[in-house]
């Protein structure tokens, strides 16, 4: 009779229509059946699903940012007419009697550079015996095309950077502005 006494309210808590109480009931087994280390791991579970819940619209929005961004990068990459200004530029190059012009310019666009702007300064003569010639170049590319079109260049004799100008715009644009003053040496 005491044990019917003692599982009498339990009794009546389940078969009582109180949900809250059936609830508590219910999460107690539960907590038993689990243990501590169980309900750390639940708990740690409800934690992360919560939180990829929560940050999947941030995630989200994030990336569709950062594809706007880069879009606006791709359209800050400059387009020059091929019949413009690189037309005079090579009518200019065919007319230039030293070849290595040439090379100079082909150097630089197969380092990845885009050419913008080629002037060639006056020929001084240098005790009679040599003559030199100004390039000034204003490129745009990146750091890795600079670097690998100044080590192709400093392949070549007799071809001295008396200058160099980097500017860029934004810190997240990648291209620079490059500026470069050459001297060709060659014999009178």
């Amino acid at each position: 009779m005491k044990r019917f006494e003692s599982i009498k309210p339990r009794l009546a808590a389940v078969l009582g229509n109180s949900t809250l109480a059936r609830a508590r009931w219910q999460a107690q087994r539960v907590a038993q059946q689990l243990g501590r280390a169980g309900l750390l791991s639940l708990g740690t579970s409800v934690v992360l699903a919560a939180h990829f819940i929560v940050s999947l619209p941030e995630k989200r929005d994030l990336r569709r940012k950062a594809l706007e961004i880069n879009s606006e990068m791709h359209k800050c990459t400059p387009t020059l007419e091929p019949s413009g200004v690189m037309g005079a530029l090579r009518t200019q190059l065919r007319l230039a009697t030293d070849p290595r012009k040439l090379d100079v310019m082909g150097e630089l666009t197969r380092s990845g550079l885009l050419l913008v702007d080629i002037q060639y300064q006056g020929e001084d003569i240098i005790e009679g015996r040599l003559r030199r010639t100004s390039l000034d170049i204003t490129a745009i590319g990146s750091y890795q095309d600079l670097s690998s079109g100044l080590r192709s260049l400093a392949e070549h004799p007799l071809l001295r950077l008396e200058s160099l100008s980097l500017d860029r715009h934004r810190p997240e644009n990648m291209l620079l502005n490059v500026k470069l003053r050459l001297s060709m040496l060659g014999g009178v």
